[in-house]
């Protein structure tokens, strides 16, 4: 490989650098200056106190060749060797837009380092019988300071606080912020060093990537599907103002007639595809709850509830249709034909109160009257379609944007995204948390009670789904986690019923 040495101005920091790279390298400037006292941030270690503390922590260094006390004379490099070797870094680019630098000190430097490190340690330890600024044979300092390894240690601190920021200076604008790593163990470097060889270790970084088009932007077409418009906006308030009704009603048994739209059905239900027979995995239920009212929605599949109408408690009925772009998840089932199993096992309907606007003043204080209502619950319907229908926009645009474009993004940019998206979820979180702790509270000063029907209903449901999908649970886990979903739901319901919910 033909590689091109470079060598760069490091007056600054003493230290002689010779740069090998393989070619030449566009890379997008990010302005980011490379911050002092760098070997601590990318090799960190702790010591006994459980502090931060790099290379200098006597009790982790293995000293390989102890110094004598006539070492500051004979470790001295001579003016030829100095002139003669210099450190050398050699680039090599790996996929994701990783750089992988090959860092070697020669042993001329290395022996300088060390004499700097004895004249640092003389400074800072105590020597026991010796006054400050007298001459202390290196043995003696050596162990006041903690035992041969000191001065090995102190020596590799000394060598990475200069050599890295030079090694580093090339990528400077270009380094993804905290993907500077030292990719030897720290034990692997102890093995490695020596006052008698050259010292060498590898750093590697990420750098902003590159990237190309492989198709024009201009040229992107994305197609939506809408969301509706003022009728479906009228629809939506109509709904919400019958969920009303239906919250402040009661339901009874049916008996003697069939299943009419709007009335509330249990039924075991589940899916198949009709291409290939097998079950959808997640869409089983038994004892489910199925509000008819609901249309379409209640079930997330188009036409299952219209073909329900007509069926008679105890009745089966198999009821084909296609997966929706809608309400079905995951999206690699849209488009797909399955057929719906249903049994009838029992049919409620509603009573429910009169809609008047005493109704909607003790529901929402302030709204005024029945018309009020409908048309804020439409407006703010209205509202949030436009909303959705604005992000739908924007999540496909994003997307054919990424279709378009080649990078090689590296791992380190990735994760910095995550860590962005969590700072950027964690108040709520700190808020589910909270309204977790508050929830539970409410339901022990209320007096609340489940029902062990509910319970075991909700655990047969899941334990299903996960034998279904052929993973392993925790039965003791899986009650606690169906007992919070219910006493949620139980408290939400309540809080419904009891405080003051107003609608702008």
């Amino acid at each position: 490989m033909n590689t091109l040495k470079t060598t760069h101005d490091v007056s600054s920091a003493r230290v002689p650098i010779h740069v090998c790279h393989a070619g030449s390298r566009r890379l997008a400037s990010s302005n980011r200056a490379m911050r002092p006292a760098l070997c601590s941030k990318l090799h960190p270690c702790k010591d006994r106190t459980g502090s931060c503390r790099i290379f200098a922590q006597a009790s982790e260094i293995e000293v390989v060749n102890p110094a004598s006390e006539e070492a500051s004379t004979s470790l001295a490099p001579s003016a030829q060797a100095q002139a003669g070797e210099s450190v050398t870094v050699e680039e090599e680019v790996l996929p994701n837009s990783h750089i992988r630098l090959t860092v070697t000190v020669p042993v001329a430097f290395v022996r300088k380092a060390y004499l700097r490190a004895m004249k640092k340690l003389r400074v800072e330890t105590d020597v026991p019988g010796f006054r400050k600024g007298k001459k202390v044979p290196d043995r003696v300092v050596i162990n006041a300071a903690g035992g041969p390894e000191a001065a090995n240690g102190a020596c590799m601190e000394i060598i990475l606080n200069d050599v890295l920021p030079v090694a580093l200076q090339r990528y400077k604008d270009t380094a993804i912020a905290e993907s500077e790593r030292i990719e030897e163990q720290f034990d692997e470097l102890h093995k490695v060093f020596s006052l008698d060889s050259s010292f060498t270790f590898h750093v590697g970084l990420d750098i902003q990537p590159t990237h190309s088009w492989k198709a024009s932007y201009k040229d992107i077409k994305v197609e939506v599907g809408t969301l509706g418009g003022a009728e479906d906006d009228a629809a939506t308030a109509e709904a919400k103002i019958l969920q009303l009704r239906k919250n402040k009603g009661t339901m009874k048994l049916v008996a003697g007639r069939p299943l009419q739209h709007g009335d509330v059905a249990i039924v075991d239900f589940s899916t198949v595809r009709t291409d290939t027979g097998e079950a959808i995995t997640g869409s089983q239920r038994r004892g489910m709850q199925l509000d008819t009212g609901l249309g379409d929605r209640a079930i997330g599949l188009v036409g299952v509830v219209e073909g329900m109408v007509g069926m008679v408690v105890g009745e089966e009925r198999a009821i084909t249709t296609s997966v929706g772009d809608t309400w079905w998840e995951p999206d690699s089932l849209r488009g797909v034909e399955v057929r719906a199993d249903i049994k009838l096992n029992e049919l409620f309907e509603w009573e429910l109160p009169e809609l008047t606007d005493d109704l909607v003043e003790a529901s929402f204080p302030g709204v005024g009257s029945v018309e009020s209502l409908r048309s804020a619950l439409a407006d703010s319907t209205a509202a949030q379609r436009e909303e959705d229908q604005k992000e739908a926009v924007h999540e496909a645009l994003i997307r054919a944007v990424a279709d378009c474009v080649d990078a090689d993004i590296p791992d380190s940019a990735i994760r910095q995204l995550a860590e962005n998206e969590y700072q950027a979820k964690r108040e709520k979180l700190l808020i589910l948390q909270r309204a977790t702790l508050g929830i539970a509270d409410i339901f022990e000063q209320e007096g609340m009670q489940l029902a062990e029907q509910d319970i075991r209903k909700e655990m047969e449901d899941a334990a299903h789904d996960f034998k279904q999908e052929d993973q392993d649970f925790d039965e003791s886990r899986l009650r606690e986690q169906v007992e919070e979903v219910l006493k949620a739901q139980k408290v939400l319901e309540w809080l419904e019923e009891n405080t003051t919910v107003v609608i702008k």
